[in-house]
């Protein structure tokens, strides 16, 4: 008996440990894969909370060795499109109400404090056909009503038509589909193949979340699974309100720890493939993260065969020698003729005084750019308009000789509500009428005009665009 005891406490205790000790592990995963571009490959993935990488820490290996970088990281703006069904099997009884269960469900994530201000939200209710509301507010989620009786669900065609009018506004932009339903489509003419694979495609995830008397069939579960699976999705079944609202503030934090990572790297025939794939990813400390492709990807092209040493001696002989014929040959024609004046003719020597001066040399100076007024309380500088980002539309005037921005609330302009700026990332000086930019060893870097701010500082002139993390500013003298 009581080695039954010391088997079960002993037991208790591994699976504690070993439980908590998966827990703690930072998830860094592949949740979707797409090569639709020829000589690209773009990945979703899931990164440990507050990790903002940069593409020169990304690699992407192949047999173990690394065969491309990244040309572009994007998601960090999400788009997030909630589809609600609002057909007639959705009405339920007054004590269960799928699409009442849905309403208060999206009430708590629209008052959820957790939300990010870049983020936007949009809904759409549907049963035979979609139709997108102005808003994403109080009253547009109260005046969601379900359809008569008869009406069908289209929801393939809905899904369809949605990713064929995603807007193609801005590549930081990461859209995903929010679809609340049970699940049952009653005569699409659209495919759900065809939905899965623009999913897949266009890399927008669609996430279906399930309430109702779904009656739902295996194929109809199984094809919908596969749509929720394309781009990194997934289906939940929920049985009243408060397990939806869980389930969707599940899906945002989920979101806002992904990204879509793009490579670049020239490969053969797409018949060519490799399961043997892995990103690496490298933290701040110098630690790496490695998540394996959950499915093959086409083969990188071979680098052509080096051609025998002794090919490349000789043409190396035939350059060099052709090199030297042609000097030789130029150096004959190009000889000097020695020129003799006629006999008969005299010819005088020219005085210095006979030779006309030349004209005075113009001191040469160095442009430093646009002179700046001496920056005083009241009288700044320089404005910073906001044109992108968290701070488009907003304009901060630079009052101070050192002017510091930043995600603390100690700077002189304070981003907070953007992720990817530093807590102390840059600061402009004043100086002898210029007006200089430093970047302060930020994580992502600060930019001028697109091109990287160096440890030496910038020279600003106005209309100059100053980008950090996703923010960027318009440098505009101060009216007078």
């Amino acid at each position: 008996m009581t080695r039954l005891k010391f088997l079960t406490a002993a037991s208790c205790f591994y699976i504690l440990v070993v439980s908590c000790a998966l827990a703690a592990e930072e998830p860094f995963r592949i949740r979707s894969v797409s090569t639709a571009q020829p000589g690209r490959v773009s990945v979703v993935v899931e990164l440990p909370s507050g990790l903002t990488p940069k593409p020169d820490e990304f690699e992407l290996l192949i047999d173990n060795k690394p065969v491309a970088t990244v040309r572009e990281i994007r998601g960090l703006d999400l788009n997030i499109m909630f589809l609600v069904d609002i057909s007639g099997s959705m009405k339920g009884s007054k004590n269960d109400s799928p699409l009442e269960d849905a309403k208060g469900a999206l009430l708590d994530f629209l008052n959820d404090k957790s939300k990010r201000p870049q983020d936007r939200f949009e809904l759409t209710p549907f049963a035979e056909k979609s139709t997108p509301l102005s808003s994403f507010d109080r009253e547009s989620i109260e005046s969601l009503k379900a359809a008569g009786p008869k009406t069908k669900t289209f929801l393939y065609q809905v899904l369809d038509d949605a990713l064929k009018s995603r807007p193609k506004d801005d590549p930081q932009t990461r859209h995903i589909f929010v679809v609340i339903s049970d699940g049952k489509d009653e005569g699409s003419e659209v495919k759900p193949d065809q939905v899965k694979q623009g999913s897949e495609d266009l890399l927008v995830p669609i996430y279906i979340v399930f309430r109702g008397k779904t009656g739902l069939d295996y194929s109809d579960t199984l094809n919908l699974n596969k749509i929720a699976e394309a781009a990194g999705g997934n289906s939940y079944p929920t049985k009243n309100a408060a397990e939806l609202a869980s389930k969707l503030k599940q899906i945002y934090e989920l979101e806002k720890n992904s990204r879509v990572v793009q490579f670049g790297y020239g490969w053969g025939s797409p018949e060519r493939t490799t399961k043997d794939a892995a990103i690496k990813l490298r933290r701040p400390d110098g630690s790496l993260l490695t998540a394996e492709f959950p499915r093959a990807i086409p083969v990188p092209l071979s680098p052509p065969p080096r051609p025998f040493p002794w090919l490349l001696w000789l043409i190396a002989a035939v350059i060099l020698c052709s090199g030297v014929g042609a000097g030789i040959w130029f150096r004959s024609k190009s000889a000097p003729v020695e020129m003799r004046a006629p006999p008969s003719e005299k010819i005088e020597p020219v005085s210095e005084t006979d030779i006309p001066p030349s004209p005075p040399r113009r001191p040469q100076t160095t442009l430093i750019g646009q002179h700046f007024p001496a920056p005083t309380v009241g009288r700044p500088t320089a404005m910073l308009h906001g044109v992108a980002g968290p701070v488009d539309g907003q304009e901060y005037s630079v009052e101070k000789e050192i002017f510091s921005i930043g995600a603390g609330k100690d700077n002189d302009l304070s981003i907070g509500e953007d992720e990817y700026v530093s807590t102390e990332h840059a600061y402009l000086r004043y100086e002898k009428g210029s007006l200089f930019i430093f970047d302060r060893a930020s994580r992502n870097g600060t930019f001028v005009n697109d091109d990287t701010v160096p440890q030496t500082g910038v020279v600003l002139r106005p209309g100059d665009r100053i980008k950090l993390g996703t923010s960027t500013f318009e440098v505009v003298m101060p009216a007078s």
